[in-house]
């Protein structure tokens, strides 16, 4: 069996530890969602924009302008603007089960107990 380089063990150690950093964020979002939820008996789900917003509302701003007028004002208008109005959990989510996926698929390979032939 072929030795791995360590760059590929610290890809996946790497792959991992983001992938399960951004499931943490998304399910305390949504259990945030959730317990903001009790009281009004209605589940809204918090746009990654509003989450964003709240943490550092200058910033959003300033990334605002900054890709407005250096970028295009449609890269903003079309594309990231629609992405800030989708559910943070999912935003967030995604890429952290996909993450942790290569992650996990990196590690069986690398121990080779990958299965063969599906």
């Amino acid at each position: 069996m072929q030795e791995r380089p360590p760059s590929s063990s610290m890809a996946t150690r790497l792959a991992l530890l983001i992938g399960i950093a951004l499931l943490i964020v998304a399910g305390t979002v949504i259990v945030a969602d959730v317990i903001e939820a009790i009281p009004d008996g209605g589940l809204r789900l918090t746009a990654l924009g509003d989450l964003l917003f709240a943490l550092s509302r200058e910033t959003i701003v300033r990334v605002q302008v900054a890709i407005q007028g250096h970028i295009s004002a449609v890269l903003w208008d079309s594309v990231i603007a629609r992405i800030l109005r989708l559910p943070a959990a999912l935003v967030i989510g995604l890429p952290g089960l996909a993450l942790l996926a290569v992650g996990l698929r990196l590690g069986r390979s690398r121990h080779g107990t990958e299965k063969r032939g599906t």
